[in-house]
This record gives structure tokens, sequence and C-alpha cells, in this order.
């Protein structure tokens, strides 16, 4: 721990205001809700094949984190002598791992893995290296957490990588199901609000691949005009599920629950749903 004291102080020696508003901005790129636009334009518009690859092992990703932080409730460097932290609102929750290091460095990884292109792999591991470091100079986390989160994201993808290609090739969704169970029975041991969303994620994701790929089948492709329209109508769907669910449910741990999941079974089932119903993507039922 004074190795790891030592080095975030000597990190923040170079600290300015212009470094703190660019390690602030970076930061940015490791918070879950800015993947809910970009993934939700890959997979309604783009290629729904590859986003769920991406899907799978970024709620995986969620899930894990929620239990691991919950396993080693480690402290956050917050509040230490000599060190300054910034943008404290994003640090919530325990310290080991990082989450917003896990998050980018599971969406790179996974985006390397499909594109296999020399630019994208330096670029991607450029902006882990960012993410990671952000989270240093703003002291909120130990360099042992951003190592860890990196290394934990690496294996996920992986898992990822070999569960989505069960499901595709073979129709196999049985380790989906498993992992899915395993999350389920640990909501009774790991009773934070964080860990309910984990959960939450993870089977809305789950549940609404299950459905989509059963009953609705919609084709992500399609002239721009109806692309645009497409975007236009998940997104209101997404903010109109997640924002007024919080305003009519009570903010129990189930109801959040219940938000979290609903508003993901929207993304990867109602919306493409609504889609084929429209006639704005083509589409085959089993």
């Amino acid at each position: 721990m004074p190795i790891e004291i030592d080095f975030i102080m000597w990190l923040q020696r170079f600290s300015s205001p212009f470094l703190d508003r660019v390690f602030e901005v970076i930061t940015i790129l490791g918070e879950a809700y800015t993947y809910i636009f970009l993934l939700s334009l890959l997979y309604w518009c783009v290629d729904k094949t590859n986003s769920r690859r991406i899907l799978l092992a970024m709620t995986l990703s969620v899930a894990l984190n929620g239990i691991l932080k919950e396993i080693f409730n480690a402290v956050r460097p917050i509040g230490v002598e000599g060190i300054r932290s910034l943008r404290t609102q994003t640090a919530t929750g325990a310290s080991f791992p990082s989450g917003h290091t896990q998050t980018i460095a599971t969406f790179i990884f996974s985006i390397i893995i499909i594109c296999k292109n020399k630019i994208i792999n330096v670029l991607g591991f450029f902006l882990i290296i960012a993410v990671a470091t952000s989270r240093l100079y703003l002291g909120v986390h130990w360099p042992k957490d951003v190592i860890a989160a990196i290394l934990i994201a690496l294996v996920i993808v992986k898992v990822a990588e070999w569960m989505h290609d069960r499901a595709y090739r073979y129709s196999d969704f049985l380790s989906y199901f498993i992992i899915l169970a395993i999350a389920v029975v640990t909501l009774f041991i790991f009773k934070t609000e964080s860990y309910y969303k984990g959960v939450a994620i993870l089977l809305g994701y789950i549940v609404g691949y299950w459905i989509e790929e059963n009953f609705v089948n919609f084709d992500a492709r399609g002239a721009l005009d109806r692309q645009i329209i497409k975007y236009i109508i998940g997104m209101t769907g997404l903010l109109l599920t997640f924002i007024g669910l919080k305003i009519v449910l009570p903010d129990t741990p189930s109801m959040i629950f219940m938000r979290y999941f609903m508003t993901l079974l929207w993304a990867t089932a109602g919306a493409p749903a609504l889609f084929v119903v429209l006639r704005l993507s083509k589409h085959r039922i089993f």
C-alpha cells in the first residue's frame, strides 16, 4: 500500500487544471452509460451478431465486477493523506477492481477480437491505458485495481467469445443459463444495489437474446433513412423505459432490478420486434 500511495502521489505531481480536465474527460470512456448509445446503434443498425458478442462480454463484466467488489470490499484512496481525489461522484462502491477500467478493457478487447486490425489494436490499448491512468490520476483507485481490471476483462472476453460461439453455431445456450443461475443465486448473498443492477442487466440480455433469436430474428441492415428512424424509436423507448420506470416504481432493490432488466429486454428484443412490426427491418420467424 505505501508503494501504491507513493505512485499516485508521484503521478499527481504533474497535475494542473488542464490535465485535471483532460483526465476527467478520458475517464468518461470507462463509464457504462457511455456504451448505451454506441452498442444500441451497433446492435440495431450495423451488425447484430458481433454486437451480441460485445454485449455478452459487457454484461458479464458488469455482474462479475459487482461480485468482486463485494468480496474484496477494498477501500479507495479517497481521503488518504497526500492524495487528492477528483470526480468522486463516479467512484461508487468498493475499490477493487476498477469498474471503469474493466468496462473499457472489456469493450476494447472485444473489438480487437472482432476487427483484427493493427491500428485498432494500438489505439485500443492506448485508450485502455489512458482510462486506467485517469483513475489513478483522479485519486479514486489503486494501481492494483486497474491492473486486475485489465486482466479480468481479458478473461471475460475469452469466456464470452466461447459462450457466444456455442450459442451461435450450435444453438447451445446451456452455458448462458448456468451463468445466469449462478448470478441469480448469488443475489441472496450479495444484496447491494450495484450487484442487483449487474445481474438484472445480464438477465435482460440473455432473455432478450433468446426471445429475439427464436421469435423475431430481425435484420440490422437497411436503408439509411430507416436506420435513422429505427435508432430514434429504439433510443426513445429505451429512455422511456429506464426513466419512466424509475418514476413509477418504488426505489427498492427488487424494483431497481426490474427497471434494469426491462431496459435490457427492450434493447435486445422489444425494440427489434417493433422494428419488424413497423416494417423498418426484415425478419424471419421460426
